[in-house]
């Protein structure tokens, strides 16, 4: 008797639409619990504001327009709060993975039908997501105090920043 399909509990290889999807359930899952936080949203849009605030006049102070060619300091302090950004909230994602294993819920998602390439993808695009969110929110408040903008150097930066602080946070949590 021949049968026609898997064997029951046997799982299929995901194609690139199955990962796409499981990917975007795994994004939407690990987005929820940011979203239910409305303080932690606005803190992490406000802190690097603060550090803008405080410490660039301070530093155009110190150093004077001439050192840079007469552009405000906006111009190379932003991006320099835009990478700390991104380096700490990339290295939140190796915790909160040491959290979910911890507690045993990373062996629950485990268990679900989702492929494993989507599991990572889903937790790096989590990080990515609010990074580019964030930092071009940053970028386009600090327009009247004398930033330029450069769209296409702005979205090449957050790129390498959002790829570059992914693939540390994988070699450091291993």
């Amino acid at each position: 008797m021949a049968t026609h399909g898997t064997a029951a509990g046997a799982r299929e290889r995901p194609g690139l639409g199955r990962v796409l999807q499981d990917t975007r359930y795994v994004f939407w899952r690990e987005m929820l619990l940011p979203l239910r936080d409305p303080f932690s949203l606005v803190f992490s849009l406000l802190q690097p504001l603060v550090f803008l605030g405080l410490f660039g006049p301070l530093l155009g102070a110190a150093v004077g327009a001439p050192a840079f060619g007469g552009q405000s300091t906006l111009q190379w302090f932003l991006p320099g709060v835009v990478v700390m950004i991104a380096l700490f909230g990339t290295s939140m994602t190796g915790s909160n993975l040491q959290y979910e294993l911890m507690t045993g819920s990373y062996e629950r998602i485990l268990a679900t039908p989702l492929s494993r390439s989507s599991l990572m993808i889903g937790r790096a695009l989590k990080e990515w997501a609010p990074l580019v969110v964030q930092g071009l929110l940053i970028a386009l408040v600090c327009i009247p105090f004398g930033f330029v903008f450069y769209p296409l150097h702005v979205l090449a930066g957050l790129v390498i920043l959002g790829s570059s602080g992914e693939s540390s946070r994988h070699c450091c949590s291993r």
